[in-house]
């Protein structure tokens, strides 16, 4: 069976100041980036694939992590874009949509940001991704480095939470998950 391990990208300074941020294309913070180093050499003996998603912060944290193997970045793990409200404070924005979040913040399944990404439209990235990793040889153990949404996305699919469940968790920082996937090999 392969495995999967997700982690989500070291921190930014707009993780630090509450902004909200879908695919604005922010740098991880120079401390986050060095406890990365730590958390690669613990998984990297394992590791036969390394993937990322294409942001920036999630990019320059896996070249931290995976020193010894190429990472292929891969679009499907990119953040969810959430289109004007990208950039702007979660309070001012949960203050202006309060129908839109749940009660600890987090962005209610039907909610789309003016000019952002459907939840919808995000699963099926999701979901690819995980098709795609399904398919390795039973052997094989990726990992990839990618945000929150993904890694939610990802538990709920993989953990069996209700979608519910996993829109209202939040994913640590660096923290390596890892997932048995039925092979499709």
């Amino acid at each position: 069976m392969p495995k999967l391990t997700l982690i989500r990208h070291a921190p930014t300074s707009q993780n630090r100041n509450e902004v909200f941020m879908g695919v604005l294309d922010a740098p991880a913070s120079e401390e986050g980036l060095a406890a990365a180093r730590g958390v690669g050499e613990q998984l990297s003996g394992s590791l036969t694939r390394c993937y990322s998603s294409p942001l920036r912060r999630a990019s320059e944290t896996a070249e931290r992590l995976f020193l010894r193997l190429p990472v292929t970045t891969d679009p499907d793990l990119a953040e969810r874009n959430l289109g004007d409200w990208a950039g702007h404070a979660k309070k001012e924005i949960l203050a202006a949509h309060p129908e839109a979040f749940y009660p600890n913040g987090n962005i209610r399944p039907e909610a789309v940001p003016p000019g952002g990404e459907t939840l919808e439209h995000m699963i099926r990235r999701v979901d690819r991704f995980l098709s795609r990793m399904a398919e390795l040889e039973p052997e094989e153990h990726a990992a990839a480095v990618t945000h929150n949404g993904v890694i939610r996305i990802a538990r709920w699919r993989l953990e069996g939470l209700t979608l519910d469940e996993a829109l209202q968790a939040n994913e640590p920082f660096l923290k390596p998950r890892s997932f048995d996937l039925p092979s499709t090999a």
